[in-house]
């Protein structure tokens, strides 16, 4: 078969794929249609006005999101008053565009991990995309028209990666853009560099800079000016008002108990909403026990099959530093949600993704894997669907 032929198939095979997973990830969140405004959703989209000028669009960038909270999310902000101008308070655009980017997400989480470098088989990728998207962590984003902030900014970040792991000036391009918007949609890509640079060291990027400080320089200098922009304004507007305080040094273990939570709510997910908890309230030794558990399972398996360290580690610093900003090391409003663990999160599906590749010319084992994350999907699409109602109103 001619390799131009073969290319083409394959491109139609993953966008067919692609395609299927989206409606699929789309289909899992129509119930939220029913669902009207609840809580942060108040303040961001029924009590603003709806911007009559250009100029008040561009004042979204020169304000907080809300005048007491250190929160500062233009980009989402202006997404939530483009819609307000449109069709106002019917709350049904606004759950439809939350899907939407759900699907994005799930789409983009199966290109990665579909092409280079970690290039698992379409049904493995499938499936881990699928896994994460339907996920009751990801629900917890989708639902509330408000869980944007989170959604928006995971698709940017994921987008920057995906351009970040490609060759060419235009990727380095794209992947620059989707940084700063990342930027000023959730404080949470602000280790987004971070990452990218663990990429390069790694040697998963398409051209990695090496030892060449030159191409270092190139890469990440713009995206430095960046992020020194974003804290600038963040600093012009919250300095002396808002003082942010280190919480580690009054209570040491509150990042420890943010990993936990992440690990807990990743593998053992409560059946319904569990919302902002504390520690009192979402501890459970038996969910603990058991995310540990999975997950030191998940790596140490990885590491050993033929998937590749490499990359095995590059997802483990993802799960790592995407927590960073919402690990307790600062005095934050709410000290554990879902929401924080989303973007992280994906580590465990990637993983998963990366040992099934490995044991796939094993036909008992692949079977084993398919026959998982297909309960796994059922198991985790099922908890999604049971929580639906409780974001249908401020008294769900």
């Amino acid at each position: 078969m001619p390799s131009t032929l073969k290319s083409d198939i394959i491109m139609k095979a993953t966008a067919i794929a692609s395609a299927a997973l989206f409606s699929a990830i789309l289909l899992c969140y129509v119930p939220s249609w029913r669902n009207g405004f609840v809580y942060d959703d108040h303040r961001l989209i029924l009590q603003q006005v709806a911007p009559a000028s250009i100029g008040d669009y561009v004042q979204v960038f020169a304000e907080p999101n809300y005048p007491d909270l250190p929160y500062y999310r233009p980009v989402t902000r202006l997404t939530f008053l483009i819609q307000k101008a449109i069709h106002g308070d019917n709350p049904v655009p606004y759950h439809l565009f939350n899907m939407i980017l759900a699907g994005l997400a799930g789409s983009l989480v199966f290109l990665l991990l579909n092409g280079p470098p970690f290039r698992v088989n379409r049904p493995a990728a499938f499936l881990a995309a699928l896994l994460f998207s339907i996920h009751p962590v990801t629900s917890s984003c989708v639902y509330p028209a408000a869980g944007r902030e989170t959604l928006l900014a995971a698709v940017l970040m994921l987008a920057a990666l995906w351009g970040h792991l490609r060759a060419g000036t235009a990727w380095r391009a794209v992947t620059l853009v989707c940084v700063v918007l990342a930027l000023f949609a959730k404080e949470q890509a602000v280790v987004l560099p971070l990452v990218l640079a663990i990429a390069d060291v790694l040697g998963l990027s398409a051209h990695p800079p090496g030892r060449s400080v030159r191409e270092w320089l190139v890469r990440y200098v713009p995206m430095a000016a960046a992020v020194a922009a974003y804290l600038a304004i963040r600093h012009a507007l919250f300095s002396g008002v808002l003082p942010l305080g280190i919480a580690m040094a009054e209570h040491p273990l509150k990042p420890i108990w943010s990993y936990a939570y992440a690990l807990q709510v990743t593998f053992a997910p409560f059946l319904h909403l569990v919302y902002e908890p504390p520690v009192s309230v979402w501890l459970d030794p038996v969910r603990l026990g058991s995310g540990l558990a999975a997950g030191a399972a998940l790596l140490w398996a990885t590491l050993r099959s033929p998937a590749g360290w490499k990359a095995a580690v590059f997802w483990v610093a993802w799960f790592v530093i995407a927590q960073l900003p919402s690990a307790n090391l600062l005095h934050q409003e709410t000290e554990f949600d879902e929401r924080y663990v989303f973007v992280g999160m994906l580590a465990a599906p990637a993983l998963a993704a990366m040992l099934l590749q490995g044991w796939w010319s094993i036909a008992g084992a692949r079977r084993a894997g398919i026959a998982c994350g297909a309960v796994g999907v059922a198991v985790l699409a099922g908890i999604s669907l049971e929580r639906s109602g409780d974001f249908r109103d401020d008294l769900a």
